[in-house]
Parts: structure tokens; C-alpha cells; sequence
């Protein structure tokens, strides 16, 4: 048998020719475990010109089929003869075939390997891909809900909102509030300290009133992975720098799973409703800060949008914007208990409902960068983690 690899856009193309059979197998598996090794995850063995089956050849398809799902990647069968369609049917692995459907024409795919100062960014980027529409809702003055978050999965939201679908409700406990890929998260202000969260299952999207905020959708989000340097952590502030570097737009949408090595925020505990000013001392029965730093290693789901400063930006976007550094950007942190996060995700919706299985949230947060020397307290330092990321249009 003879074995040629071909890079198909983010997947790896191992083109087999000859008999498949007991002499073949162990180096068929031995090919799968090169390209797994070398970081692809995606392989695509194309069987077109494959004339021989047997159950030694089987065995050596399926075990390259544990070595993928183990790293949480995937393996796909193309392309396979009548004969030998039959045998997989039998064998139980016709599953495995991908659909013979037109093959798309291959995007403008550049791999992503940008070192920063305290990390390495990887993966792959599709700068032709659609932006994702950014529009502002609501108003920041706004005391009653004024718009609805339907939790779509191709849908990020931050801002101050409450769950359910009742407008008159919404006001009295309207928090910090998050929705993506199907999650919607808030922290209510009517005494809870705990986050509350909603998960919209496929065709049954729950919704939720929101105050004001900014929401994003319309565009596929692309995964790339982060981690910071050895004996290093990465400053929330040159993360954002970061994407945009990255997405080489002035404005970008992201939703991320990281391990963090702290967290800085801050969060509501009364509504605009019952807003008495952010004057002293009024303002400490509105907010509640991160006073110190605990260097308590958290998991988190950050979602948010960044933007240059010096990019044209509506009047009604800036004020739902706040200086990070040398950008500007509003995002929360929905926070879990650690636990190390796997390299490879399938999805953002896939990922976060694994870590909603694993444990519940603990707090929610909108991150702040406190930049007053010695006095404050810093700002949010990451360890690693996959970011899901889009381009932004601002809708007019």
C-alpha cells in the first residue's frame, strides 16, 4: 500500500492506495499517530483507490478512530468503492463516511503562529470569512428592558439584562449579564450572589430582556489557541491587542474558554432601577469590586468586543466601551472552578456545554483593568485557552 498526504483547508488528507490488510494496518495507524504528533487533528483518509478490506484493516481504522476522539479530534472516511462501502457497513463504521456532497471551493485559510510577549497563538484564519453585525442595544440610562437576546448559537451579547422573556420583570433584577452560542448567563441584582444560566437547546432558543448592551451575530467564529509562556501570564490587556493584531480589523467579537490565573472585575448589586449614583459612599451599595488579588486559578468564559481607539466609532458604541490598555473593550467573565482545559475543542457550543457538565458557575463579572500602581490591584492575567473570534461591522 502506498500513502500520500495532502493538506485539505484545517483537515489532513491521507490518500491510500493498494490493499488495506493486515501488512498495512499498523502502518496506517502509525501515519494517523505522525500527523496527531505534529498537532492535526482532522484526518481525512481518502479509500477511492483502496481494493482490499480485512479485518485487520478494519481494526487499524478504528484504532485510528480512538487515537482522534482520545485528543478530541476527528477521523473521516472519503470516497470509499461500492465493495468496500459494503464492508465498512458491516463492520459498523459507514458512519464514518463523509457525505459525498460538492466540495466547496478552499477558503483563504493562513495559519496563525503569532508569538506575543508573554504567549503563543496558533491555529488557523480565514481572512475572507463573513464579519459578524455589532449593534448597540438599548441605553446605558435605561432603568426597563428595552430589547430581547434570543441565545441564538451564532449570537454573543454582554451588557445588563435578566433571563426570562417577561420586560417588567427583567428591571428589578437586571445584573451583569453574557450570551453565547446558546448559553445565557446574568447575575441577579434582587440579592442572589450566585450566577443564574439558561441553555437553549436545538430549536428551542430561550430569550432574555436586556437593559442595554452590545450583541453580535452572522458570522462563523473561528477557534484559536493561546498559551502563555512558561512561568509567564498574559495580561488581559495584550490579549485583546492580540486579536485585533490577529484579525487585522479595528473592531472584533469573541467568546473564549480560559484557564485564568486571576480574575479582576467587578459587578452589579443593585439595578439602574434602584441606581443611587456612583458618588461616595452611595457607590458601595451599587457595586462590588475585586479588592485584592487572590491568585486563585479559575476557569472562565469570557465574552466581549474590542475595538481600536482610534477607529470611527458610533457615539452610542463608545459608551459601552472602556479603555484596556491600548484598546477599548467591554467584556464578562462568566467564572468556574479550575480544572485544566483540553488543547482541541469541537465547537464553542460543544465546549461550553462540557463545562457546564463539569461544574456550575460561581460568579460573573465585568472585567476592569485597575491601573493605579502599587494602590490597585491590576488587572486579569490569563494562562491558556481557545478563543472563538469574529470580525465586527457595526450595524447603523
Amino acid at each position: 500500500m502506498d500513502i500520500q498526504v495532502q493538506p485539505e483547508g484545517s483537515a489532513m488528507r491521507l490518500l491510500l492506495r493498494g490493499r488495506l490488510d493486515a501488512t498495512w494496518a499498523d502502518p496506517l495507524v502509525e501515519a494517523v499517530a505522525l500527523q496527531v504528533r505534529a498537532g492535526q487533528h482532522a484526518i481525512v483518509l481518502d479509500l477511492a483507490a483502496v481494493d482490499f478490506l480485512s479485518s485487520a484493516g478494519i481494526r487499524g481504522l478504528v484504532r485510528s478512530q480512538r487515537m482522534l476522539v482520545a485528543v478530541r479530534g476527528s477521523l473521516s472516511l472519503a470516497s470509499p468503492t461500492s465493495a468496500i462501502r459494503a464492508t465498512l457497513k458491516t463492520a459498523g463504521l459507514l458512519s464514518l463516511v463523509r457525505s459525498e456532497t460538492p466540495v466547496e471551493a478552499p477558503r483563504a485559510m493562513q495559519s496563525v503562529h503569532h508569538e506575543g510577549a508573554t504567549a503563543r497563538w496558533s491555529g488557523e484564519w480565514d481572512a475572507t470569512a463573513r464579519s459578524a453585525l455589532l449593534e448597540v442595544l438599548g441605553q446605558p440610562e435605561a432603568v426597563e428592558a428595552q430589547a430581547r437576546v434570543s441565545c441564538a448559537h451564532d449570537e454573543l451579547c454582554v451588557g445588563i439584562g435578566a433571563l426570562g422573556d417577561d420586560f417588567a420583570a427583567a428591571g428589578p433584577r437586571a445584573g451583569e449579564f453574557l450570551a453565547a452560542a446558546g448559553l445565557a448567563a446574568s447575575l441577579p441584582t434582587d440579592g442572589a450572589r450566585v450566577p443564574d444560566y439558561v441553555w437553549a437547546t436545538t430549536g428551542n432558543e430561550a430569550t432574555s430582556a436586556l437593559l442595554h448592551g452590545l450583541r453580535s451575530n452572522g458570522a462563523a467564529l473561528q477557534p484559536l489557541r493561546f498559551e502563555a509562556r512558561a512561568d509567564a501570564v498574559t495580561p488581559l490587556t495584550e490579549w485583546l491587542s492580540t486579536l485585533l493584531d490577529i484579525a487585522g480589523t479595528a473592531c472584533a467579537s469573541f467568546a473564549a474558554l480560559v484557564e485564568a490565573h486571576e480574575c479582576i472585575g467587578a459587578c452589579r448589586l443593585a439595578p439602574p432601577a434602584r441606581s443611587e449614583g456612583f458618588t461616595w459612599p452611595q457607590v458601595r451599595n451599587e457595586l462590588a469590586f475585586t479588592t485584592e488579588r487572590c491568585a486563585e486559578r479559575r476557569t472562565a468564559l469570557l465574552v466581549g468586543f474590542v475595538a481600536r481607539p482610534d477607529a470611527t466609532l458610533p457615539p452610542a458604541l463608545q459608551e459601552q466601551l472602556r479603555p484596556h490598555g491600548a484598546t477599548l473593550a467591554h467584556v464578562h467573565a462568566l467564572l468556574f472552578p479550575y480544572r485544566p482545559l483540553p488543547r482541541q475543542h469541537s465547537s464553542l457550543r460543544a465546549a461550553l456545554e462540557e463545562q457546564l457538565n463539569a461544574a456550575q458557575p460561581q460568579a460573573l463579572l465585568h472585567l476592569v483593568a485597575d491601573d493605579r500602581g502599587p494602590e490597585g490591584v491590576g488587572e486579569t492575567e490569563l494562562l491558556r485557552g481557545t478563543v472563538w473570534l469574529a470580525r465586527s461591522e457595526v450595524r447603523t
